[in-house]
């Protein structure tokens, strides 16, 4: 398994060989379909190849995405249920098949989670690394649940940033319906 590191500097490649219209060494194919196709990322866009689900590589307008739309959030509404089902059935019979039932929704979630930002075009990596950032800015209490609060150094993430360093605000902006 590469690391995100790897997989981001392989895509990466592939995205200036595109731009710049180069031709790849067969060698370089090889190395970028081995670590692109044994990553998460890579194998939801075999998956999305497959079975022709849509890929944006920039961040899709929303008007041009209406069906993705309702599909993104009909399969994440879906496996949602079938977490609190398995979560509900875990609590109460406490076994091992309701545990892994459990375990199987939630990475389904993840998956369809990774495969919505796909669809929208939207950087997985980045954006998770903003919001990592942002969740280790909050304070290190927590409020009667267990849920760590947000502090006075707590900040948002800053995926407006994310989305300019590609280049979105210019290209794909949502309030540009045309």
């Amino acid at each position: 398994m590469y690391t995100d590191t790897q997989f981001a500097a392989v895509i990466e490649r592939i995205r200036l060989a595109y731009i710049k219209e180069e031709k790849l060494t067969d060698m370089d194919i090889r190395f970028l379909v081995s670590v692109a196709t044994s990553h998460p990322v890579g194998q939801l866009v075999r998956f999305h190849q497959k079975y022709n689900h849509t890929i944006n590589e920039l961040p899709a307008r929303m008007s041009q995405t209406t069906d993705d739309l309702k599909l993104r959030y009909e399969l994440l509404e879906e496996e949602w249920h079938e977490y609190s089902v398995a979560h509900e059935t875990f609590i109460i019979n406490y076994n091992e098949n309701s545990f892994i039932d459990m375990y199987d929704a939630l990475l389904d979630i993840i998956y369809v989670a990774y495969g919505t930002l796909l669809t929208y075009g939207l950087p997985a990596y980045e954006g998770q690394n903003e919001v990592h950032f942002s969740n280790m800015s909050k304070a290190e209490e927590k409020d009667t649940y267990g849920k760590t609060i947000k502090g006075d150094k707590y900040f948002k993430p800053r995926l407006k940033g994310v989305l300019n360093a590609i280049d979105y605000t210019n290209k794909h902006s949502i309030n540009n319906r045309d």
